[in-house]
């Protein structure tokens, strides 16, 4: 059986609040000591009871427009071997999907 999720929404989410004005440009070898690499990753959440999906999005939106804020240069663009921090934003890609995937943990709340 494939499968595969429902793109439900994709937005551009800019940081809460602005960029440094004296770091505009980062050379790569400031950020990291390795090549840069672009890396996807997807994060499975479990609705809470009674909340709907529009409350729980709009929270995740929130928090990463606010980390956006913290870690400025994920916001920028790359441009050859610098980091240009021009706030653009970052991808936020919102899917669903039907399974209960077998082995995934079952952690509960504290």
């Amino acid at each position: 059986m494939e499968m595969k999720p429902e793109v439900v929404g994709r937005e551009l989410i800019k940081p809460a609040s602005s960029s440094p004005q004296d770091l505009l440009q980062l050379s790569l070898a400031y950020v990291s000591a390795g090549p840069a690499a672009y890396v996807s990753t997807i994060f499975f959440y479990k609705t809470v009871s009674g909340e709907s999906l529009d409350i729980t999005s709009g929270r995740l939106k929130t928090s990463l427009s606010d980390t956006l804020s913290r870690f400025y240069p994920l916001a920028g663009r790359m441009e050859g071997d610098k980091i240009i921090c021009n706030d653009e934003g970052a991808v936020f890609t919102e899917a669903s999907h039907r399974f209960s995937p077998l082995g995934f943990p079952q952690k509960q709340p504290r």
